[in-house]
């Protein structure tokens, strides 16, 4: 199959869920010619990573940025956005005001530069936000 001029965009809530949700998909479609567009809503620095001290996570967040690219890379990702919401805490980020208002901004931002057909999300709210997002474009 063909996909010349099609456009996925894939929402994920951390650097590697991509891997583990739909990897094959987004190399199938880049290689059918899809432009294919990555975003995660954080930088992954809450989880553990073996032989680093406790609250290390500076250097956890920098290895998973390197192993985002390369992944993105290997999948044929054209467009790579990474944001830097809390991690652990992405369902709260409506409980802030200002944290939501800069989220739908962002996330609009990247929608309206990428212009997606086709959409996999997996982040709390995600379809609200898209629903919104569609309809202030309209």
């Amino acid at each position: 199959m063909q996909r010349d001029g099609q456009r996925l965009m894939v929402v994920m809530p951390h650097p590697d869920d991509e891997c583990f949700g739909c990897a094959s998909t987004m190399a199938r479609y880049s290689a059918e010619g899809a432009t294919v567009s990555l975003v995660t809503m954080t930088r992954g620095g809450a989880g553990l990573w073996n032989a680093r001290a406790p609250g290390d996570l500076r250097a956890l967040t920098e290895v998973r940025a390197r192993e985002l690219r390369d992944a993105a890379a290997e999948l044929g990702v054209d467009f790579l956005e990474v944001f830097d919401y809390p991690d652990g805490a992405l369902e709260r980020v409506e409980e802030v005001e200002p944290v939501a208002r800069d989220f739908l901004a962002t996330s609009s931002a990247s929608f309206a530069a990428t212009g997606p057909r086709s959409l996999l999300r997996s982040v709390p709210k995600a379809a609200t936000v898209i629903q919104i997002i569609k309809s202030s474009a309209a």
